[in-house]
């Protein structure tokens, strides 16, 4: 039987999201784990029902602290998806906030330099608002490749298994968390409706304005392949901050 579907916000983003009925975990029951192949034997992937296979909080603590020896050149990014209260509460180390279409873009601009990136997305349990985000991205990352499609420019985007939560229920706050664990829903008490309201109204209007701008780039017969992506849109420069393992081999990709 198929799962069913449901979006997450009507009306914002037509992508399917499976109605997995989430434990504490972030998953269901007991899910199938298949391990899928990647480009890097050292990170063990996890299949999932999108186009961005799972990677386990553990392999990600691993990477982070460089436990795991990567080829030169390969470059961790961690996005988070979180509301901005629960990420001011706490959060992986060097992890960018994803919040907006605005920040989406940046994040685009400013990784293009690192010609072999690996992008982790999560939000708190990564069953929703980190999903419909790398959708949105990989949308975006179409549009800027234009007519050299299929090649994408970050073809390496993952999701953290369990989010923040199980990643947090792991390791704590560690070398590579700073602060604590916060449940979206319990900034009903500690902040009040309004502030959910607001974040959760923003959250739904940034994907119908990434939703839009994916359908405009379907509609248009010239992608804007000729420009660059600075051109497109201006972008303050903003602090970058990345993990590069100075443990990396010179192992072939």
């Amino acid at each position: 039987m198929q799962p069913s579907c449901t979006s997450s916000c009507s009306g914002c983003m037509s992508i399917p999201i499976p109605n997995l009925g989430i434990d504490e975990d972030g998953i269901s029951g007991e899910p199938l784990v298949i391990p899928v192949k990647g480009p890097y034997d050292q990170i063990p992937l996890i299949a999932s029902n999108t186009p961005f296979p799972f990677i386990a909080p553990e392999t990600v603590l691993k990477l982070l602290r460089c436990e795991i020896s990567l080829p030169r050149g390969v470059t961790i990014f961690v996005i988070d998806c979180r509301f901005h209260y629960e990420f001011a509460e706490g959060h992986i180390h060097g992890a960018q906030n994803l919040l907006t279409f605005r920040d989406m873009v940046s994040i685009f601009n400013r990784l293009r330099k690192f010609k072999k990136a690996i992008l982790i997305f999560h939000c708190e349990l990564t069953v929703d608002r980190s999903v419909q985000w790398a959708y949105a991205f990989r949308e975006y990352d179409r549009y800027c490749s234009g007519m050299t499609y299929p090649e994408l420019t970050y073809p390496e985007i993952y999701l953290m298994k369990g989010g923040f939560r199980k990643l947090y229920k792991l390791a704590g706050t560690c070398d590579v968390i700073t602060g604590n664990y916060f449940r979206k829903d319990d900034a009903f008490g500690e902040y009040g409706e309004a502030i959910v309201r607001k974040a959760k109204s923003q959250y739904e209007n940034e994907l119908r304005k990434a939703n839009a701008h994916s359908k405009a780039r379907r509609g248009s017969r010239t992608p804007n392949a000729g420009r660059s992506v600075s051109q497109q849109m201006f972008l303050t420069p903003e602090k970058l901050f990345y993990f590069e393992c100075n443990c990396q081999s010179d192992a072939p990709r």
